[in-house]
């Protein structure tokens, strides 16, 4: 049975975790003070963690990076079920394992959101932790149940009770920037997942053949290329039809073309219609400062339409499924520009890595891997965390 970490037992990762760098602040006479929200042991810090998601987790397991005297790094959510399928969780596991060395975590926290019974323990928060351990110094398990919280395992009922603690109220964060990591299965697998021999074969040919309609009247081609894409996305967003590998190759093709690429990235920008056309079109006008100050200024951002970024994702995910390795950075890159949108750092980088392995030297995948290491973040997420603090834990 292991030790509650509320026991008195050691010193709980929970109840130490250090904040990311406080925000300065100006006091009387000129002098410069530091000011912190605090939070307070396990409890508060799973009452806490909806709040640095953005959603209440079901039926999830949320894994968060400890990075020493740094405190809180990347933030992982998985579906639990996944974590229950041996086949799976291995290299789902090794996959949050090697986010978490990215990020330089010497620990984490394991906390398993599920309405099962797992007061004795976790079948799939066991799962991960064997993974984990193999790199990390200290892994604690919580579990979140009913608005209450517990240790899997513990029998001390002093300090958790057979029907677990009340969740505290959380803390106020004013939307402290912490790095999510979604891991949902879609996500996981938009890259990776690979069409069969036929349908690439298919695919292949229609690239050579659009391609080479190109060169007669390339204004026209660009034209084409672009109702392919915004009809994919379209039916994308109505049915969830799969492309089929005749369009996919086509679209793959119009891709390669830099104008059509742009203009693709920009008909994700909500209201930004007219720029894309202005960019397919090689105009880069006031439009396309508006459509850019949408993503990147606070006065003027917003998130991501959410309808349309699953739209993307599953087109591009297809699009990359059909197409040579080679010519998949355009789809890879529009993927990270996706996530890095939504304020998830972590994927957008892993996602340049792709891009530029396939294509060494993309110039859009290393433009927008320079602006995630400048620590560039999107205007609604930059708006958001002005004049706010991050939390001691």
């Amino acid at each position: 049975m292991r030790r509650c970490p509320q026991s008195g037992f050691g010193h709980a990762l929970s109840t130490r975790v250090a904040s990311a760098p406080p925000q300065i602040t100006r006091a009387r006479h000129g002098a410069c003070m530091t000011t912190h929200p605090i939070i307070r042991g396990p409890g508060q810090l799973l009452a806490t963690i909806p709040a640095l998601l953005g959603f209440v987790p079901h039926e999830s397991l949320v894994v968060i990076g400890m990075r020493g005297a740094e405190g809180v790094g990347v933030m992982m959510r998985v579906d639990r079920a996944d974590c229950l399928i041996p086949e799976v969780v291995d290299p789902l596991a090794r996959s949050i394992a090697a986010h978490l060395a990215r990020d330089g975590a010497t620990g984490a926290i394991v906390v398993s959101y599920t309405g099962a019974d797992v007061r004795v323990g976790c079948d799939a928060a066991d799962a991960v932790r064997s993974v984990l351990q193999e790199s990390l110094d200290r892994i604690e398990q919580w579990a979140v149940a009913d608005g209450r919280f517990f240790f899997p395992g513990c029998a001390d009922d002093s300090c958790c009770p057979a029907d677990g603690l009340p969740l505290p109220p959380p803390v106020a964060i004013d939307g402290a920037r912490l790095r999510v990591v979604s891991a949902a299965r879609h996500e996981r697998t938009a890259v990776v997942a690979v069409a069969g021999a036929q349908a690439r074969r298919n695919a292949g040919r229609a690239i050579q053949r659009w391609r080479a309609r190109k060169s007669a009247d390339p204004e026209r081609w660009r034209e084409k290329s672009w109702a392919l894409w915004v009809e994919a996305l379209a039916l994308a967003e109505r049915s969830a039809q799969p492309i089929t590998p005749s369009t996919a190759g086509k679209i793959v093709a119009a891709l390669q073309d830099l104008r059509v690429r742009d203009a693709a990235v920009l008909s994700l920008v909500p209201g930004s219609d007219r720029a894309a056309v202005g960019v397919l079109h090689g105009r880069n006008d006031t439009m396309v400062a508006a459509a850019l100050s949408t993503v990147l200024e606070p006065a003027h951002a917003v998130r991501p339409d959410s309808a349309r970024a699953d739209a993307a994702r599953m087109v591009c995910a297809a699009l990359c499924a059909h197409a040579p390795r080679k010519q998949r950075a355009p789809m890879i890159t529009i993927l990270a520009f996706m996530a890095w949108w939504d304020g998830d750092a972590t994927r957008a980088t892993h996602l340049c890595d792709q891009a530029l392995s396939v294509d060494p030297g993309y110039t859009l995948a290393e433009l927008l891997d320079a602006t995630i290491r400048c620590h560039l973040e999107p205007g609604w997420l930059r708006g958001r965390s002005t004049n706010t603090t991050k939390p001691d834990i």
